[in-house]
């Protein structure tokens, strides 16, 4: 018998898995169990987001880490474990926020995203984006003992965004640590188990095949649900299962459209073009005043009113800290009391928003903060601060589809930056 016996025996088509490519984004207790489950099944093609670092905590709940690597990189790790478990699995890996590391064009050539997260922004950016490229996703989460799955298939009769409340919407940059850092309401966060880890993400990775073998006439039939949650109850020892439900005010269903298929424009270009390279293109095709939407919003110069000071810069909205935002002129760095870094103390302090004062972490004296306004953009069109970037500046991602249209906005264009493909699948 070979290697993958007993997984023929079941009905899998190893041909099929071999072909397939799954995105996992989250790479901690839960992208452990499903990266594992993954190469056991002899997947393909994975791709692995995430942006930390192995601190000790993670040993206990992640299969895929030891003790020597703690201080490595999350997504690195994984991925390196996975090809030690399947030594023919292409397995690509990104250290950086999904939002700036992975497009568009990347997400409608995955057959399936997996998302194994702790940041429910990253979550609702990650729906929005299988909602515009129509790929499956499976979301995955943890609470103590307590764990749960959710669906959301094309044609997303119902989409992650529909399950949260409009408070959670708002405060959804907050990050959740297992550590207990306090939310809004002081309320500690609590950690969560390795065996809860194991049967969520496991759960995870079988929806997952079973999608890939949508298609395929097996034994038996291999379907994945739509539009449920199925969660399981650590303190009664028992699964629940229920239908999700469409919210009529969900902001993502009211302003996301599909990209279409055809026609898209791909160019031979990756994400560290100039900006005005990319523009010209756009102009060429649809006039001298066309311009390209970015899809985001971008922080593309800080202003202090109080030193008058300009300085420029190039993140997301949202992606910038309340320490990046402070005046480096007019905020001390110090505590007056007792010399403590004020910088360290912001860090401290993650329920802060744009506050003029902050109490010092090691003597509780307080102390000002000046915050400096921030300039933003969201188009690339002529004159604008955008053409001195080049798209990776302005944090588009690679593979990325961006829209660009005519003046008028009568017509439109799809331009697909297929530069970065092998960066983004390798042999896939």
């Amino acid at each position: 018998m070979d290697r993958y016996t007993r997984l023929t025996e079941l009905g899998w088509n190893m041909d099929l898995l071999r072909r397939g490519t799954v995105l996992v984004v989250g790479a901690g207790a839960l992208g452990n169990e499903i990266i594992k489950n993954l190469a056991l099944a002899g997947v393909g093609n994975v791709l692995v987001v995430d942006l930390d670092v192995i601190e000790s905590h993670n040993l206990t709940r992640s299969v895929l880490f030891r003790a020597s690597d703690v201080g490595r990189r999350k997504a690195e790790v994984a991925a390196l474990a996975a090809v030690d478990i399947e030594p023919r699995m292409n397995v690509r890996w990104f250290d950086a926020p999904f939002q700036t590391t992975l497009g568009l064009g990347a997400l409608g050539n995955v057959d399936i995203v997996l998302g194994s997260l702790d940041n429910i922004q990253t979550r609702r950016d990650l729906n929005r984006a299988c909602l515009l490229t129509n790929t499956p996703f499976i979301d995955g989460g943890l609470y103590f003992l307590d764990g749960d799955v959710r669906t959301f298939l094309p044609p997303f009769p119902v989409c992650f965004d529909c399950t949260l409340t409009q408070d959670e919407r708002d405060t959804g940059w907050r990050r959740w640590s297992c550590l207990g850092i306090l939310g809004d309401h002081g309320a500690g966060v609590g950690p969560t188990a390795p065996t809860v880890a194991s049967m969520v993400g496991g759960l995870q990775a079988q929806l997952a095949l079973k999608y890939l073998h949508k298609d395929f006439a097996g034994p038996y039939p291999m379907l994945v649900p739509n539009g449920v949650r199925i969660r399981f109850n650590g303190f009664a020892d028992e699964y629940e299962r229920w239908d999700l439900n469409r919210d009529s005010e969900c902001p993502t269903h009211l302003s996301v459209t599909s990209v279409p298929i055809s026609p898209i424009t791909s160019i031979p270009y990756g994400n560290d073009m100039p900006a005005v390279q990319l523009l010209e293109i756009a102009q060429a095709a649809l006039g001298h005043e066309a311009y390209i939407e970015l899809g985001f919003d971008v922080v593309h110069s800080l202003h202090c009113f109080q030193c008058d000071r300009i300085e420029a810069a190039a993140r997301r909205r949202g992606a910038l800290g309340i320490a990046e935002t402070m005046c480096p002129e007019c905020t001390p760095s110090v505590c007056f009391e007792c010399g403590h870094s004020v910088a360290k103390t912001v860090a401290t302090r993650p329920d802060l928003v744009f506050p003029e004062k902050v109490d010092c972490a090691a003597c509780f004296e307080s102390n000002p903060l000046v915050l400096r306004d921030s300039q933003t953009l969201n188009r690339i069109e002529p004159g604008s601060p955008a053409l001195a970037y080049s798209l990776a500046e302005l944090t588009v991602p690679m593979m990325d589809i961006l829209e660009a249209r005519d003046f008028e906005g009568q017509k439109t264009m799809y331009i697909q930056l297929d530069g970065d493909r092998d960066k983004v699948f390798g042999t896939c």
